[in-house]
């Protein structure tokens, strides 16, 4: 049990209350026993198809003991929504994690469950995981196709995967298998940290639209070009003109004269560059086969004077 079940199961039961002190305590211990008992059942054997109902066959014989015992019922919503959570926390791949294990997941998502359309109840995959697996787990499950592997939402807790999180926001679930998924946090686990911060920089400039995108960027960080201390345009532009990194040269005699920040627009504009928490980012792959006739023709650069 974690510590928001914890917290749930002490707000549950202090709501619980009668006059008589003895009987309270009673119902009390009798409702902290079948909450208790229904998630060690889930710690040790998983979710089963039967644990709803012993859940609430447990409820219902506390109320059905007492006619005041029907106060429990106030709690309804409270009980339910606890029971929903273990039941989604521990009808889970891998099986069994310790909390320790769960924290340390690089993320997780929720997945379609095959016998309800319900998206609160849902399939809790950690990642990454053995996805022979997986594979075996989802298969004992009945989802076994493509449309069952339907992904509700991805999760990024971990303070790793902070730059995957927002890309999965943009990304339709529809189109996102579990598999796709897992294969993108264990190549993400083998990146270097410093590569993982290349990542997530070339993520802002590639956008990509799918997982097998965010896959196959991380197969080519070759077309990606990062050069630190470069806070705004007019920096770049100057960066750009005296390492002789624009598509047109200048003369000695009018660099006093241009607009650096103007060279800088044009240069990301055709090159796919961007700006970001002081550096800048450009995707090479861009220009590659790019006229470079075509290029001078349109940097108009501005020469002020």
């Amino acid at each position: 049990m974690n510590k928001y079940m914890e917290q749930m199961q002490v707000k549950i039961i202090n709501n619980v209350r009668f006059e008589n002190a003895k009987h309270q305590s009673q119902v009390r211990e009798a409702l902290e026993k079948a909450i208790s008992n229904c998630i060690k059942n889930f710690a040790k054997n998983g979710w089963k198809p039967d644990a709803e109902e012993k859940f609430w066959s447990s409820i219902e014989k506390i109320v059905s003991e007492n006619p005041e015992n029907r106060k429990v019922y106030r709690q309804y919503e409270n009980l339910q929504f606890l029971y929903q959570y273990a039941e989604n926390w521990y009808y889970s791949y891998p099986s069994n994690l310790t909390m320790e294990d769960r924290e340390l997941a690089l993320g997780y998502a929720e997945v379609k469950r095959p016998d309800t359309d319900n998206e609160q109840k849902y399939i809790t995959v950690f990642f990454p995981c053995d996805a022979d697996g997986l594979q075996v787990f989802l298969d004992d499950h009945k989802v076994s196709n493509q449309d069952d592997k339907q992904i509700y939402h991805i999760y990024c807790e971990n303070e790793k995967t902070n730059a995957l999180a927002e890309w999965f926001e943009e990304i339709s679930m529809q189109e996102v298998d579990v598999f796709a998924v897992n294969e993108l946090f264990w190549k993400y686990n083998q990146l270097s940290e410093e590569l993982r911060k290349v990542y997530s920089l070339a993520l802002e400039v590639k956008e990509p639209q799918s997982v097998k995108e965010m896959i196959d960027l991380m197969e080519n960080f070759s077309d990606i070009c990062v050069v630190g201390g470069i806070k705004n345009k007019k920096e770049l532009g100057a960066f750009l003109v005296e390492n002789d990194l624009c598509d047109i040269s200048f003369s000695d005699e009018v660099l006093p004269f241009l607009d650096y920040a103007k060279i800088a627009e044009y240069h990301m504009q055709y090159h796919n560059g961007k700006i970001i928490d002081g550096m800048y980012v450009e995707d090479t792959a861009v220009t590659e086969g790019l006229q470079e006739e075509q290029i001078e023709q349109d940097c108009n650069y501005d020469i002020r004077m």
